[in-house]
């Protein structure tokens, strides 16, 4: 998976804001919602002009759904 270092997902819509013609976002649970609740990211999105376009589970603590 991609991570960026001391980036949180409001920091990475800041960034895509910048970006002509970005309109959606596909989110991680949990991960890109360890730093922020729904509703901020959710606020932060609409700031940007953007709306989330999907959102895949992660079940990394999961033995079922392990990697490998």
């Amino acid at each position: 998976a991609f991570k960026t270092k001391g980036d949180t997902i409001t920091d990475m819509i800041g960034r895509a804001e910048k970006v002509g013609g970005l309109d959606a976002a596909d989110l991680n649970y949990p991960d890109h919602f360890a730093d922020h609740s729904a509703e901020e990211v959710r606020t932060r999105l609409s700031d940007a002009g953007m709306a989330v376009n999907g959102l895949a589970m992660r079940y990394y603590t999961d033995p079922g759904f392990r990697l490998g």
